[in-house]
């Protein structure tokens, strides 16, 4: 498998590929790094609780942000890439001391900002892109950017829409972008904004499901829809195979829901660009869609076993042809 992986880089940088893979290599094990993880949250559980009287009443909150985050971007900083227990506790420990102290700095921008709708997204987004170049693990990248993003949604559709309306297309859009930024960053092979282009991903599920009113729906469903006909397009095959890949999405546009629709270009877009994450997180998406939709139908339930068989026949046809082509 690295064989294979480290075919794929290019000469210039294979050398430190091949000393990336070694390192991985000697990390403890998944398990231990997870009991590793969960010693750190009882430490960092210890260590708020004996000092918080002393917290609260001598040190501002964003005195202690401050100094969290501080400690947690050095202990973090010191012990990354080394693949001893302790030097990997330690870094876990950073992770976890670092994500508090944002927290208690995004709640005292929040406080300070007297908990303005307007005010908390921007704070949110402001300290998830600032944190990004410093912060450097994947999990703290994710729960920020992921924080971030739905944070912007829910004051698209829950803020601006007290004040305006149609904000429900505003969100239709960003869900959209969303999404397409995440594929454009897979396709890129960017590794250090994959964790961006997973929260993208996860904003933009959140956001359609935020979305509730039917203008706001069909839009999704015609950009996401066009989103996928794009990336057809792009494909390097035959244009008759390109033409019959947009018509096939024509039709999948007017059967599916825009939640089935999305998962589904999701799980091939993982299949294809090798991201086995994503396509396991588009094939969840595309079965919750695929759920909703059977309890959504306002006819028999014949008729709703008729069209659950027939998803069924397309989803094992689906699987039959990626079967062959493993096989060749």
């Amino acid at each position: 498998m690295n064989t294979e992986m480290l075919a794929l880089v290019p000469q210039e940088k294979r050398e430190a590929a091949e000393a990336y893979l070694k390192t991985r290599e000697a990390y403890p094990p998944k398990l231990v790094q997870g009991m590793l993880l969960i010693g750190a949250l009882i430490s960092c559980a210890v260590l708020l609780l004996g000092g918080r009287l002393f917290w609260d009443r001598a040190l501002p909150r964003i005195v202690i942000g401050v100094v969290f985050t501080a400690a947690g971007w050095w202990l973090s900083a010191k012990n990354e890439g080394r693949a001893d227990w302790g030097y990997v506790f330690c870094a876990q420990l950073g992770l976890v001391i670092g994500i508090i102290g944002r927290m208690e700095l995004i709640g005292w921008l929040v406080f300070s900002l007297d908990y303005a709708k307007e005010w908390i997204a921007f704070s949110f987004c402001a300290v998830a892109a600032l944190s990004y170049p410093f912060f450097k693990a994947k999990i703290d990248r994710l729960f920020f950017c992921t924080w971030a993003l739905v944070a912007l949604l829910d004051y698209t559709q829950n803020g601006l829409l007290r004040s305006a309306e149609g904000m429900e297309m505003v969100g239709a859009v960003l869900c959209a972008l969303f999404f397409g930024g995440a594929l454009w960053i897979f396709a890129s092979r960017r590794i250090a904004l994959k964790p961006l282009a997973y929260a993208g991903v996860i904003a933009c599920g959140a956001g359609l499901i935020f979305l509730l009113e039917s203008a706001g729906i069909n839009l999704a469903l015609v950009l996401f829809a066009g989103i996928a006909a794009f990336c057809a397009s792009r494909l390097p095959v035959s244009f008759k195979t390109r033409a019959l890949i947009c018509a096939l999405i024509v039709v999948l546009a007017c059967w599916l829901s825009v939640y089935a629709l999305a998962g589904l270009v999701a799980c091939a877009a993982g299949y294809y660009l090798r991201e086995r994450l994503l396509e396991w997180v588009g094939m969840a998406g595309f079965a919750a869609g695929l759920a909703g939709m059977y309890y959504d139908m306002n006819t028999t339930l014949l008729a709703k076993s008729g069209w659950l068989t027939l998803a069924g026949i397309c989803v094992l046809a689906a699987y039959a042809g990626v079967r062959r082509k493993y096989a060749r």
